[in-house]
């Protein structure tokens, strides 16, 4: 993905009943961010 002044990237899959998204970004302003996300799922769908 790209940002005015910056840009980032991401991963998205999912694992038994989890969603895992791990991600990372640069922007002018607000600086580095980064981290994971963990979803938990039911049914096939987000809870």
């Amino acid at each position: 993905m790209t940002f005015s002044g910056g840009g980032g990237a991401y991963l998205r899959f999912t694992r038994d009943h989890y969603r895992y998204v791990i991600y990372t970004a640069i922007g002018r302003g607000w600086g580095e961010k980064a981290g994971v996300t963990v979803e938990k799922m039911a049914s096939g769908k987000l809870t």
